[in-house]
């Protein structure tokens, strides 16, 4: 009897602090505050072909919806007065920021499809079209790859290592060329 009645108690105990922990890591208890890790991009190589992962894009919340994570990184640009200003002169001609980063999964993959396309001269809106396509969206490697497919691949590595430098550096307000 007095074994039934230990199972039942470290059962019930178990079962308890289960439900608690759950509770709270569905209710963001337990988790730091959220951190900007710098840019979501890589070099398009056997792993990149797919959509980018969403770390890096600010806390989220299962009651928000799929855009509220862009809305979160297009509001800190805006709200960043040095760095607005420092992209607005990477953009094309009318365009506004909002319109620029719209799609983009998070401010680093935005920053760097910007300094790719200055870097290699390629236009801005074909390097979004690619990596925004809501039905297949490409890594920055993949789409620097597909705009010039005679690059090769290492020169598509190097190009995405250093705009990951270039975001960086915009980010904290330094120069990188």
């Amino acid at each position: 009897m007095k074994r039934l009645a230990t199972f039942a108690f470290t059962l019930s105990l178990s079962m308890c602090l289960t439900s608690v922990s759950t509770f709270a890591q569905s209710n963001g208890g337990g988790r730091g505050p959220s951190v900007n890790r710098g840019p979501s991009v890589n070099s398009g190589g056997s792993q990149g072909h797919g959509p980018q992962s969403s770390h890096g894009q600010g806390t989220t919340n299962s009651n928000r919806g799929p855009d509220a994570g862009k809305a979160t990184f297009i509001q800190r640009i805006e709200r960043n007065q040095q760095l607005s200003d420092r992209l607005s002169k990477m953009l094309p001609p009318q365009t506004t920021l909002q319109t620029a980063a719209d799609g983009f999964k998070n401010q680093g993959q935005f920053i760097a499809a910007l300094h790719v396309s200055q870097n290699l001269v390629i236009p801005f809106a074909d390097l979004k079209a690619l990596m925004t396509n809501p039905d297949n969206p490409k890594s920055l490697g993949a789409a620097i790859h597909e705009i010039k497919p005679t690059l090769p691949q290492e020169q598509v590595e190097i190009e995405v290592k250093k705009a990951e430098k270039q975001v960086k550096a915009t980010e904290n307000n330094k120069d990188l060329t």
